[in-house]
């Protein structure tokens, strides 16, 4: 959202008469922040007060924690304005970019920001707990940490892993628990050891052991899971780049691959690369344009007696299903935002039955198939996407910690789904609770 009057930037009186106008229609928030930038504009241009960008940052921070990127990034931006190398700014309007679909856009800040700091602090009023949070910022791995952590008990240390080093990691405040939110398998296992040598050192409760997240990458899920009766898997097999070899097509007809497959690049989701392949002529050239790893796999037909697809989604905190979302669609590549869920009001009651009674939907086999999931991951929190096959069996698409959780909104057709992303929030925070029994923090 970028601001082109440069009057807001720039001009106290404005400011003052956009907080009268928003007070007028009765928006309180928005025009309290209007009211706070006035007041620190009119002082810093009359040098009345240091120059200390943190009141603004804190309005930002607080529309960021409340789930309204449209403000936050509008006052992040005011802070860079007038601050431009200031890393929290730049890290946290990075991370709104890239969830917002303006990847290389965000990856830019998140570069700028994390070589000038490497760990970002964010303190809370009486903590619960110090949270250790490690994540990737060169690329996009981690696990969105808004609405997970937005209960806000724990004060954060975020970490930028793959900016730091050995000599930074021995260097860390302190803290109780560590989190490995670099949730994507396809990108952690250069920085395992690195975060084992971290654990060992410092001898803390570690959320989410980086060799049960590497067991997740799509081509080793099958082993892990393979001995849970009433499971479907794909099978996934992952070749390098084809830059300096020609398409591998033995291998496909070894492993005994039927076509139709899907091919598809290494640390995407969302269907971001993803192709179906009914003949071999058709593979070489949709693997050329991959530049790093892919994956192959059978296609499974999936599809319900009535022509629908349906996939569920289910995130489990310590090992313990928690039910999220059902998408149903009339593609056999399912994404809730094009299933056109709100045209169909039995497809939002189906959704509700799920959620509201997910053994009426997956029968008492498939809820201990749940059960043997969550144990077998081995995770503190990933969540798997699945759909329910014709004989009742249960077929995975993928198993990942990075999967999305938001808020809907609370006066919209989809606001029965908050109370089961608070059960999944709340169900963290316990966890966190029972790994370190809350301290009382001085200062």
């Amino acid at each position: 959202m970028e601001i082109t009057d440069s009057r807001f930037y720039l001009d106290p009186s404005f400011l003052k008469e956009q907080c009268d106008t928003l007070l007028s229609k009765g928006l309180l928030l928005d025009s309290s922040a209007y009211s706070i930038a006035a007041q620190w504009l009119d002082q810093i241009l009359h040098f009345e007060a240091p120059f200390d960008t943190r009141p603004i940052l804190n309005v930002a921070i607080g529309y960021l924690m409340i789930g309204d990127f449209v403000q936050s990034e509008k006052w992040f931006g005011f802070v860079l304005h007038h601050e431009p190398k200031n890393a929290i700014a730049l890290m946290n309007l990075g991370a709104i970019l890239t969830q917002t679909n303006r990847k290389h856009q965000g990856a830019e800040l998140l570069d700028t920001a994390y070589k000038i700091q490497r760990l970002f602090i964010e303190p809370v009023e009486a903590p619960s707990r110090k949270l250790l949070i490690l994540s990737l910022g060169k690329v996009a791995a981690n696990i969105p940490l808004f609405p997970l952590l937005s209960l806000g008990r724990s004060l954060n240390i975020k970490y930028a892993f793959d900016y730091g080093n050995s000599d930074e990691d021995a260097q860390l405040p302190d803290f109780d628990i560590v989190f490995n939110a670099i949730g994507e398998a396809d990108f952690l296992s250069p920085f395992a050891p690195r975060i084992l040598e971290l654990s060992y050192r410092y001898q803390k409760p570690l959320l989410n052991h980086p060799q049960a997240v590497i067991n997740t990458q799509r081509h080793q899920l099958r082993s892990t899971l393979q001995h849970i009766h009433n499971l479907v898997l794909p099978n996934y097999l992952r070749f390098p780049s084809l830059e300096y070899a020609d398409f591998p097509l033995e291998a496909i007809s070894q492993q005994g691959l039927d076509y139709p497959i899907i091919i598809r690049p290494e640390g995407t989701h969302g269907g971001d690369g993803l192709n179906i392949v009914h003949q071999p002529s058709e593979l070489s050239d949709i693997a050329a344009s991959f530049t790093s790893f892919f994956y192959i796999a059978n296609f499974i037909h999936y599809q319900s007696a009535d022509t629908y697809f349906r996939k569920y989604r289910v995130i489990f905190v310590d090992r313990v299903p928690y039910f999220y979302h059902l998408a149903i669609s009339s593609h056999w590549l399912v994404h809730y935002y094009s299933s056109e869920m709100l045209n169909h009001p039995w497809k939002i009651q189906e959704e509700k039955d799920f959620l509201y009674s997910p053994e009426s939907v997956l029968g008492e086999a498939g809820m201990k198939t749940l059960l043997e999931i969550g144990q077998s991951l081995n995770l503190e929190y990933v969540g798997i996407d699945f759909g329910i096959m014709p004989d009742r069996s249960l077929v995975i698409f993928e198993a990942n910690p990075t999967m999305l959780i938001h808020f809907e909104n609370i006066s919209g057709p989809l606001a029965y789904k908050n109370e089961f992303v608070k059960n999944i929030i709340q169900a963290f925070e316990d966890m966190l609770n029972r790994l370190s029994p809350p301290p009382q923090y001085v200062g």
